[in-house]
């Protein structure tokens, strides 16, 4: 009589690596079946990024974008330079791209008024200046809350001069009424290296 265990063996020998190819093959199915679903996720998930960034200004390379909430509120204000991310601001009143310079020498100034809402401070300000070949280089705030500079000027040696006025919230107004007699002004130079002088 054959041996059936001699004959069965090789037949296991030779099914047991086509079982188990099979099994991969099935989880690789498997995989490739889900995998354009959380592609999909992903690509949901970033066009709904894409969807809430709204590019407010474009000069020069500098690109200013308002994020916005799912209720259409600002977020965030943000300033690219050439792609690069230089100022994220969390606000709800919005930035805004007051004045572009370019000078001599490649140098370009951007005055950049960044309204945080409410009724404390109207806006503050900051020089973003961009030189070739070197990274941006950004001021801290700066102002006297008010909307605008009411001047603005460069002297002979090339610095950016600011005059503010003065400004008081409108309950202070309010409560002082004809007798609200305002401060005087605030001046602010902008002489380079990412530095705000108030003279």
């Amino acid at each position: 009589m054959p041996n059936r265990r001699a004959a069965i063996l090789p037949l296991m020998a030779l099914c047991g690596p086509l079982l188990i190819a099979a099994a991969l093959l099935s989880c690789v199915r498997g995989g490739d079946g889900d995998a354009p679903k959380r592609l999909a996720a992903a690509d949901t998930a970033t066009q709904a990024e894409r969807d809430s960034v709204e590019m407010v200004a474009y000069v020069g390379g500098v690109t200013l974008e308002h994020v916005r909430s799912p209720s259409g509120g600002i977020e965030e204000g943000r300033i690219t330079v050439d792609g690069r991310v230089v100022l994220a601001e969390k606000l709800n009143g919005g930035m805004e791209m007051v004045a572009y310079w370019p000078l001599p020498g490649d140098r370009t100034l951007v005055l950049l008024g960044i309204a945080f809402g409410g009724i404390v401070c109207e806006r503050s300000f900051r020089v973003l200046e961009l030189r070739p070949g070197a990274d941006p280089l950004l001021t801290e705030e700066f102002g006297s809350c008010a909307l605008m500079p009411d001047t603005m000027w460069f002297d002979r040696s090339g610095a950016l001069w600011m005059r503010f006025p003065d400004w008081a919230s409108p309950r202070v107004t309010m409560e002082e009424g004809d007798d609200f007699v305002p401060g005087p002004p605030e001046t602010y130079v902008y002489r380079g290296g990412g530095r705000i002088q108030s003279p």
